[in-house]
């Protein structure tokens, strides 16, 4: 038998977590990933297409969270890359 509507499993109610957990591990990744010029591009490129194809797909308020996520991961991405710039020019090279 299937978990009814309203009723709550304990095999579903870990789905939640389980799936905020994995998607802060892949966002922190992406955010520490080292990329070359070309592949910045492509990244960002294809960002501004999933964010551009998801609004077209559904107006909904997860839709406007999903959106907000992309645009703090670029930021927080950017952020990363300029202050490991700057330590990079501060440690002496061996």
């Amino acid at each position: 038998m299937g978990v009814r509507r309203g009723q709550s499993g304990a095999s579903w109610s870990v789905i939640p977590g389980l799936l905020t957990i994995v998607t802060a591990f892949l966002l922190m990744q992406l955010i520490s990933l080292y990329l070359s010029c070309p592949k910045q591009f492509i990244l960002g490129y294809a960002s501004v297409l999933i964010g551009l194809a998801v609004n077209r797909i559904s107006s909904s308020r997860a839709v406007t969270i999903a959106l907000m996520l992309i645009s703090l991961t670029a930021t927080i991405r950017y952020g990363w890359w300029r202050v490991r710039l700057l330590i990079d020019s501060q440690v002496p090279p061996f």
